[in-house]
């Protein structure tokens, strides 16, 4: 869903853009270090319940765990609220 949220993103904001570039700017908009950083910006980590060794191991500034959680949260609203509701919340965090 993250994929084609953000697709329709950029073609909505970047009509003129070639598929490639397109193509390359979805990816880097959805990759592990960008959603880990959404959910660092939006203060995420902490509500991630980890283990004793994960938390002493920096799971918090993990990007993978991050990622996955952002994830997880995402798939988490849309069934709960559509997926107009995750429309609305990721428009502003992808701008």
């Amino acid at each position: 869903m993250l994929n084609f949220l953000s697709g329709e993103y950029l073609y909505r904001k970047y009509q003129k853009m070639t598929e490639g570039e397109m193509t390359q700017k979805r990816s880097s908009l959805v990759d592990n270090q960008q959603l880990a950083k959404f959910t660092i910006d939006l203060n995420l980590g902490q509500f991630i319940l980890l283990s004793k060794g994960e938390e002493s191991q920096g799971g918090r500034e993990n990007n993978s765990l991050l990622s996955d959680a952002f994830e997880a949260i995402i798939g988490a609203y849309y069934i709960d609220y559509g997926i107009e509701a995750v429309r609305n919340f990721l428009v502003p965090i992808f701008a």
